[in-house]
C-alpha cells in the first residue's frame, strides 16, 4: 500500500512532533501493509512551509534512519522492510498557491504536476471549482485531499462533476469507518462504490487519535470493492505519480470490468419506476385486502373465550392485617401453578366429557392475576361460545375444591361466572385485512423493483455513459408526432386543408 497523505515529518506543522514520533508512526504504518509514504506538511497561514529544501532534507534524513538494520532480540542485526518517503505537501488553495508553485516555492507530489490541495470545511462548492479550473489551466493536475470533509460536495453529482473538471478525489481510511448512522461513513462508502475515489490516504498526525489506521476501512472495501479498483486506490495510482505518469480522470470508471457483479442501484429510477406502476400496486393491495378477508370468514374458524373470575382468600372472613394480605399474594402465585396441574385438568376432561386430553386442554387455558390484586382470571377458549364458558366455570369450581381439599385452606371463592361470548376473539378480520393490504403492496413493489433492476436496455444517454462507458456527442429527438399527425408539419397541413375548404364554399 502507498500513503498519499500524512505528517511524518517532525517538527513542521501540527505532524509529528519529533523524529522520533516520526519513527514511530512509520513503524505503525508498515504493519498495516504500507510500503511508500508521501509526506505531504501542510502549506497554509498557520504553517507557511516555503522552504523546500528543508523538506527534503528531512524526508531524506527520516528515510535513512526508518531503513537502517536493528537487533533482533536475539542480538542479530535484521534489516526491516525498506519504505519509500515521497516529497509533497498538503497545500490550502489561495490566490498565491499557482505563483509559489511556479516559483518552486512549495512542493508538488514526488516532484510531478500533481498537487494535493485542500480547503476550509465550509468552502463553497464554487470555489472548489475555480481552484481547479485555475490549477488546470497552470498545467497542474489537482488532488482534492480528504474530500469528505466538505459538506458542499455531498449534494447532487457534484464529486463527479468536479472529476469531469479534470480534479483528483483523495478520501481519508478512517472516515469509512462507521455504521449507516454516521452520515460521513455512508457518503464515504458511496463515492467508493460508484468509484469516485483516486486515492486513499491515512493523514497521520500523531501516535495518539490521528495514527495510521486502514484496518477498518480496508476490511469494508476488500468485501465490497472489486479487487483491480482497490489496488488502484490505495496503490498503483499513487505509484504512478511517483513514476510520472498519467491516471485516469474518470474514477466511475476505474477498475470496472466486464465481470463486474456489482450492481448500481439508481433510487430515483425505482421511485419513477414505482410510480409508473401505482395502478398496479393500488391493484395488489385492493386484492390482498380482499383475499385476506375472504379467506378470514371462509376458511378460518372463529374462536370464543369466556372468563370466570375467583378471590384467594386466607380467612373465611375478610382479611385486615398486612400478613394476611401477604400470605394471600403468596397463595395466588401458587394457585397460578395449581389451576392448570394435570390432575384439575383431567377431572375436567373427565366432568364435561371433552374430546381432548388434559395437554390439549392446557393450551385452551390461560390464567391471570391482575396487578397488586388477589384475583385471578380464568379464561377458556373454544369454538362453541357455551362451551367455552362451561370449561372456564368448571375449572374454577374444580381447581377451588382441589386447592382446599389438598391444601387444607380456604379455597378460592368464584365471585363471577363466565358470560356466553358473542363476539369472536379470533382470526380478526379487520388485521387480516391490513396484513393482507400489506402483502399485496410488498409483492407488487418487489416484482416492480426486481423487473427494474433486470432490465438492462439502454434507455437514455445517461445509460450509454454509465454501461458502455461512451460519451455521447448527439442525440436525435423523438419524432414519433410526425407519424401520428400531432407534429407542427402535419398541423400546418391540416390548417392549409381547412383554408381551401372555405375558399371553396365561398
Amino acid at each position: 500500500m502507498i500513503d498519499i497523505h500524512s505528517h511524518i515529518l517532525p517538527g513542521v506543522d501540527d505532524g509529528a512532533s519529533s523524529m522520533k514520533e516520526s519513527l514511530h508512526m512509520l513503524s505503525m504504518a508498515r504493519r498495516q501493509g504500507i510500503t511508500d509514504v508521501f509526506a505531504t506538511s501542510h502549506y497554509s497561514k498557520a504553517f507557511p512551509n516555503r522552504d523546500p529544501e528543508k523538506l527534503r532534507r528531512l524526508r531524506d534524513e527520516l528515510m535513512s534512519r526508518a531503513n537502517r538494520p536493528v537487533k533482533g532480540p536475539d542480538g542479530k542485526i535484521k534489516r526491516r522492510q525498506p519504505i519509500r518517503i515521497w516529497t509533497g505537501q498538503e497545500i490550502f488553495y489561495s490566490n498565491s498557491v499557482i505563483r509559489l508553485l511556479e516559483e518552486g516555492r512549495l512542493l508538488t507530489l514526488a516532484d510531478s504536476n500533481y498537487v494535493l490541495v485542500e480547503f476550509m470545511p465550509s468552502v463553497p462548492y464554487s470555489e472548489i471549482c475555480t481552484a481547479v479550473r485555475n490549477l488546470s489551466r497552470a498545467g497542474y493536475a489537482p488532488v482534492v485531499a480528504h474530500a469528505e470533509r466538505y459538506r458542499c460536495l455531498r449534494k447532487g453529482k457534484r464529486v463527479e462533476e468536479l472529476i469531469d473538471l479534470e480534479a483528483l478525489i483523495q478520501m481519508n481510511y478512517r472516515s469509512v469507518s462507521g455504521d449507516w448512522k454516521d452520515s460521513t461513513a455512508r457518503w464515504c462508502k458511496d463515492n467508493l462504490k460508484k468509484r469516485n475515489i483516486h486515492f486513499m490516504g491515512t493523514d497521520m498526525h500523531n501516535i495518539g487519535n490521528r495514527m495510521p489506521d486502514t484496518k477498518e476501512a480496508m476490511s469494508w472495501m476488500r468485501k465490497h470493492l472489486d479487487s483491480t479498483y482497490l489496488r488502484q486506490i490505495t496503490k498503483e495510482n499513487a505509484l504512478r505519480i511517483a513514476e510520472g505518469k498519467i491516471i485516469k480522470y474518470r474514477g466511475v470508471k476505474m477498475g470496472n470490468t466486464h465481470d463486474d457483479d456489482e450492481v448500481e442501484i439508481d433510487l430515483r429510477e425505482l421511485f419513477y419506476a414505482l410510480k409508473k406502476h401505482i395502478l398496479v400496486i393500488l391493484a395488489a393491495i385492493l386484492a390482498g385486502a380482499v383475499i385476506a378477508g375472504a379467506a378470514t370468514k371462509l376458511l378460518m374458524t372463529p374462536v370464543y373465550s369466556a372468563t370466570s373470575t375467583m378471590l384467594v382468600l386466607t380467612k373465611e372472613t375478610t382479611l385486615s392485617s398486612l400478613a394476611d394480605l401477604q400470605i394471600g399474594t403468596q397463595l395466588t402465585k401458587d394457585y397460578n401453578i395449581l389451576i392448570t396441574s394435570r390432575t384439575v385438568l383431567q377431572d375436567v376432561v373427565d366432568e364435561l366429557n371433552l374430546d381432548m386430553t388434559y395437554k390439549e386442554l392446557k393450551e385452551c387455558i390461560t390464567v391471570e392475576n391482575p396487578s397488586d390484586t388477589r384475583l385471578l382470571s380464568v379464561t377458556a377458549i373454544d369454538k362453541d361460545p357455551e362451551m367455552a364458558k362451561k370449561i372456564a366455570d368448571t375449572l374454577a369450581k374444580t381447581s377451588a375444591d382441589f386447592i382446599g381439599d389438598k391444601m387444607e385452606v380456604t379455597p378460592p371463592k368464584i365471585i363471577e361466572e363466565g358470560e356466553v361470548p358473542t363476539i369472536q376473539t379470533s382470526p380478526s378480520t379487520k388485521k387480516n385485512v391490513l396484513i393482507g393490504a400489506l402483502a399485496g403492496l410488498v409483492l407488487s413493489a418487489g416484482i416492480i423493483i426486481l423487473l427494474t433492476l433486470m432490465d438492462d436496455t439502454i434507455k437514455s444517454e445517461e445509460d450509454i455513459e454509465n454501461y458502455l462507458g461512451l460519451t455521447t456527442l448527439a442525440s436525435i429527438p423523438d419524432r414519433k408526432d410526425y407519424i401520428t399527425g400531432k407534429g407542427s408539419r402535419n398541423s400546418s397541413k391540416a390548417a392549409q386543408k381547412k383554408k381551401k375548404k372555405k375558399r371553396r364554399k365561398k
